[in-house]
């Protein structure tokens, strides 16, 4: 009653109390808050929604100004409140330059205020981190926390508290942090005397003690405690726990301490800092004042690491030239101590860092040896567990046969036959029957689009341009590709460089630096822009000129001496001299000259001024070294940014994208050297029994390790140091295909590796390529080619090898069909007639319980192959009617009352019945664990097509043809084409269904299914096709000119492409329909439902 009452007392306050939008009205009656006419803001946009409402981008004409409209959607007093009070708190803070501007409020014609709000042009901080990351130094890190942090403590001064601060409501707008989103927001004198602590919100950035006790009050050190899951944010490009998928056990997590690691390469005054605003007693954490101010000391550190001589660095450690230009090695660079040799104070340039490398490289490889020690163990395991995967997984059926506990209460310690499962693996290697023999192996080929420069008139452009070949060929150049110059390359630059400064012609340049770059990823025009540039820029510091103007400015600096920073700010003022080059250089690149002087440089310039000889051989040394360093530089940018990441394999069924992956694998293990560090490790990867694992926003890598590897997680994070080459396969054999491939597996977590996926295309909806672009650099990142079918030459090549290498004569033979017609269906009907002999003469030699040898003689009487067919057939067909699942996990759950073990797959999977485990045994099935898949899913797609076939003579109703969709499942329709232009009497049972579909709306399903395979078959149907329900069938491509559609169900029905030249589709239902690009010449469209209908580029337009 107590709680029932204080909400009724609640209520009839609040009732009493002015409305919000009386408030609202009075505040722009007396001129507190802008009104601004709606009619004034154009080109709405919705960006956005948020706890309020939606969010719009739109222009505010009469300036030309981005706005953002935030737009309150919702009719309740509670939500107008918030709305209220974020326009009060906007009132009095926006005009602080790290808070998002706030303009006024306008009416929309719905009625519905808005708030005018400044347009941020980056978007949120979790959207320009994902997006910048890879180019933020550690002073752009800290600028952008300092901001976020300046915001806040003006919030502060103003005693309001944020209470919703993550990084999505901090917003980048010129590159400057500005805090958004009030909703949640409160004033200190304004907070009730009970709990605000309502967990609302991202959890992540909540402090614990909202979640350990309701009655806990939020203040100014909750927002800290927030800034500091910011603060790691910045250092990580990832939200906090973001491998979380459940609030609730993220609150416990946060509860018991638990926080983020630092990420390697943080400063450690930085991580200090964020670990005193995220610590869990908020009167330790600092204030925003303090905060501010440690980061100012932060960025003064940095800042003088990176410029101060070696003999400040508070570590003494010897610091040389080679440490500038060797990046990702500082580990490297500071295990030198004591082994890089004293150098003459002057010696400079070139001699003394070619010196210092030469010393690093050796170094490197010393304790790569020792490293490679460390990984071995770990590399081995995994190499064994890659090779069963890979040479045992097509056969190896861990049926149980011979040996299996009698009591129920045991079925998940049933013993395998290890005599017969080995027996049966060594008939495999033996035979090499059942997997890839290199007599059979038929290179695929393919087909790949690369970038060209094309000359239209007298301009040049980017074009696509459609090559084939073989597809190994440019799998090797995407692993081979370099990602730097090597020291043999860099002489190569060298000697073009030297011979461009005689001539001049970029060609040759251009030309020497392509050939860096594999075929398929060769200069752009946006490439080649920056490489002129960086040519430009060698050519002046080569300039005649640029020794005498170094000469007058050290000079100016000697009559007037400073220190080393004033030289080096001299040195980069005479790079901007209009002499050099005569104004071939932009100001920009001029500057970017100067950022190449180091204070190392300036310092050997300085002590070299004492004598002339000396300082122009100095300076000529210099001048030499940085010309050379700008177009390596240039040229290894360039290698980064373009290196490609993702290779997608695409290609239709049977076209032998698994037996590439597999044959890849296997040849990479082969060259595989665990000594040398630079070689990638090969891990082949079937995704479909770990698709629980795919696409979950976690390390899917780490994952898998940790599963099929038994590696432990501080074995994992050695091994991320090493290169690596996944090869996914299958992942048209998963269900979440529609997240982004790259970031929800979390690929960028293993820095060093290349990906090869594997799918057929027509899984995959438009766009698709986004999905795959690595997260470093994304577009240029991405790689795609398309395998090629077999053409009919390469079949009947194929036929006769496979022949001669079975001597099955009589396939050739069989009912007199030529060569060239023998379809993929026939080669699966051998296939599984072939593999269920070997397994039937298996069972005849092995030693078999007297139950188990009276049952198998029994089928073997009665037909042993065309039992094991039926039994695999409805096996597949049970998979299609249990979610069209390629995986099944069988865990049965045991009654200890019934003593029976009850699961939907106990029939299939179960040990009770002795004829299904043998024909079970006979399967071409795989098992890991309590897992079971077809070897190969098109295995399963074919005995689903043979069983969907069978079921014709059930009832209509009952058919499993009429129970389940074969739309998303390609494959399946494709074998049933196959077998109808084979056996052409399934034609009539298909028009059946959808004759049937005109009177019974229960056959529905079929008639899709039916006209879908019908119209893939190019089989002319019918032209009276009136009142027929084929709602969600395919027919893109299909020629139905002159049909009778008139009042059909043709609900999403898929027409792309289609010929409906005078179709009459008079009152027919076209709901959601997709007709683009289909030819609808005089076609008959009256009285016809077409709600959602899509008409894009069909013909006439519509």
């Amino acid at each position: 009653m107590l709680y029932i009452d204080m909400h009724v007392f609640l209520i009839k306050r609040f009732l009493m109390a002015d409305s919000p939008e009386s408030w609202l009205e009075k505040a722009i009656s007396d001129g507190h808050i802008n009104y601004l006419e709606y009619n004034k803001f154009i080109d709405h946009e919705e960006i956005g929604s948020g706890g309020f409402g939606t969010v719009f981008k739109c222009e505010w004409k009469d300036c030309k100004l981005k706005l953002a409209l935030k737009c309150l959607r919702v009719d309740t007093s509670f939500k107008e409140k918030g709305f209220i009070n974020e326009l009060k708190l906007l009132r009095k803070v926006y005009y602080h330059p790290n808070i998002i501007m706030f303009y006024g409020v306008t009416k929309d014609h719905n009625g519905y205020y808005n708030i005018v709000l400044q347009y941020a042009d980056e978007g949120n901080l979790r959207k320009y981190l994902e997006k910048n990351f890879m180019k933020l130094q550690w002073t752009d890190k800290l600028r952008i926390a300092k901001e976020i942090v300046d915001g806040l403590s003006f919030l502060h001064d103003n005693d309001i508290i944020h209470r919703d601060l993550h990084s999505q409501n901090i917003l980048i707008h010129e590159k400057r942090a500005k805090i958004a989103d009030f909703g949640q927001s409160r004033q200190t004198n304004d907070m009730p005397m009970t709990s605000n602590s309502h967990v609302y919100g991202m959890p992540a950035y909540i402090e614990p003690q909202c979640f350990e006790n309701k009655k806990y009050k939020r203040d100014k050190k909750s927002d800290v405690y927030s800034f500091g899951a910011i603060l790691w944010e910045i250092s990580s490009d990832k939200p906090p726990f973001a491998s979380f998928e459940s609030d609730f056990a993220l609150a416990i997590h946060i509860s018991k301490g638990n926080r983020e690691n630092p990420i390697e390469g943080t400063p450690s005054q930085y991580v200090k800092l964020y670990k005193q605003c995220w610590d869990g007693n908020p009167s330790t954490r600092p204030d925003t004042k303090s905060i501010s101010e440690m980061l100012d000391k932060i960025n003064e550190i940095l800042v003088q690491d990176n410029e101060a001589p070696s003999s400040n660095r508070q570590d003494n450690t010897t610091t040389t030239p080679a440490q500038c230009y060797l990046p990702d090695k500082s580990n490297l660079v500071d295990s030198c101590e004591g082994i890089v040799p004293s150098l003459d104070n002057n010696q400079f340039g070139s001699k003394r860092i070619s010196s210092t490398l030469e010393t690093l490289e050796t170094l490197e490889f010393d304790i790569a040896g020792k490293t490679v020690a460390c990984f071995e163990k770990d590399i081995e395991h995994l190499k064994r567990a890659q090779l069963i995967d890979l040479e045992r997984s097509r056969g190896e059926t861990l049926a149980q046969i011979g040996q299996y506990s009698e009591d129920l209460n045991e079925t998940h310690k049933v013993k395998e036959l290890d005599k017969l499962k080995d027996r049966y693996l060594e008939d495999l290697n033996e035979t090499h029957e059942f997997k890839e023999a290199l007599d059979l192996y038929v290179k695929p080929r393919g087909t790949w689009s690369v970038q060209i420069i094309k000359i239209v008139g007298d301009k040049k452009e980017m074009d696509y341009e459609v090559r084939e070949g073989d597809i190994e060929e440019v799998v090797n150049g995407f692993l081979t590709s370099r990602d730097k110059l090597t020291s043999h390359d860099k002489e190569i630059l060298k000697k073009a460089a030297n011979e461009f400064l005689i001539s001049k012609e970029e060609a040759s340049l251009i030309k020497t630096v392509n050939n860096f770059f594999v075929p398929e990823n060769q200069l752009t025009l946006d490439d080649l822009n920056v490489l002129k540039v960086a040519a430009n820029q060698f050519l002046a510091l080569k300039d005649k000129k640029a020794l005498k103007l170094l000469e007058i400015a050290m000079n100016g600096f000697l009559e007037s001496p400073k220190d080393e920073i004033e030289l080096k700010k001299a040195i980069c003022n005479f790079l901007e001299s209009p002499l050099i080059l005569d104004n071939k250089l932009s100001l920009g690149n001029k500057l970017a000259l100067g950022h190449q002087i180091t204070t190392e440089d300036v310092k050997a310039l300085k002590e070299a001024s004492k004598d002339k000889k000396i300082f122009e051989e100095t300076a000529n040394r210099l001048l030499t070294l940085k010309a050379k360093e700008v177009l390596e530089t240039a040229v290894n940018n360039l290698l980064k940014l373009k290196r490609k990441r993702a290779l997608l394999i695409l290609g239709s069924g049977g076209t032998g994208k698994s037996t590439f992956n597999r044959y890849l694998s296997r040849r990479l293990w082969e060259k595989y050297d665990q000594k040398d560090m630079t070689q990638p490790i090969p891990l082949f990867i079937a995704l479909a029994p770990l698709a629980e694992l795919v696409n979950q926003n976690k390390d899917f890598i780490e994952a898998y390790l940790q599963k099929v590897g038994k590696l432990s997680l501080e074995q994992i994070n050695d091994l991320r140091k090493r290169k690596f080459v996944f090869i996914l396969d299958g992942y048209d054999e998963i269900a979440e295909r529609e997240r982004h491939c790259y970031k929800s597996n979390m690929f960028s977590e293993w820095k060093n590796a290349k990906i090869i996926i594997s799918c057929r295309p027509e899984y995959l909806g438009e766009g698709y390529e986004k999905r795959f672009w690595p997260k470093e650099n994304e577009e240029r990142g991405f790689q795609e080619l398309t395998i090629t079918p077999f053409s009919e030459v390469e079949i009947k090549q194929y036929i006769i090898k496979y022949v001669n290498y079975s001597q099955n004569k009589d396939l050739l033979r069989e009912k007199g069909i030529p060569t060239s017609q023998i379809n993929r269906i026939i080669l699966y009907d051998e296939f599984i007639k072939k593999w269920v002999e070997r397994a039937q003469e298996r069972l005849r030699n092995v030693q078999l319980r007297p139950k188990e040898r009276e049952e198998f003689n029994h089928l073997d009487e009665e037909g042993f192959s065309k039992h094991c067919l039926q039994f695999s057939k409805k096996f597949a067909a049970k998979m299609f009617m249990d979610n069209n699942k390629v995986v099944i996990n069988y865990d049965p759950d045991y009654d200890p009352v019934s003593e029976e073990v009850t699961s939907d797959w106990t029939t299939y999977l179960g040990n009770t019945n002795v004829k299904n485990r043998l024909m079970r045994f006979s399967m071409p099935l795989i098992r890991r664990g309590n897992q079971y898949w077809f070897f190969h899913k098109s295995l399963r797609d074919y005995l689903i097509a043979c069983a969907l076939l069978d079921s014709f003579k059930d009832n209509p109703h009952e058919t499993p043809f009429n129970k389940q969709s074969i739309i998303p499942e390609p494959a399946i329709q494709q074998f049933l084409v196959e077998r109808i232009e084979q056996m052409p009497k399934y034609k009539q049972s298909m028009l059946n269904f959808i004759e049937c579909s005109k009177k019974d709306a229960k056959v529905q399903i079929a008639s899709a299914n039916a006209i879908t395979v019908l119209s893939r078959a190019r089989i002319p149907l019918p032209i009276n096709l009136n009142n027929i329900r084929v709602s969600g069938a395919d027919l893109s491509n299909g020629v139905f000119n002159n049909s009778q559609f008139v009042k059909a169900n043709l609900n999403n029905v898929n027409f792309q492409n289609a010929k409906l030249r005078s179709a009459n589709l008079e009152g027919a239902s076209l709901k959601n329909a997709n007709f683009k690009g289909a030819d609808l010449t005089d076609a008959n469209l009256r009285h016809s439902n077409l709600h959602g209908t899509n008409f894009q580029d069909s013909f006439p337009k519509m």
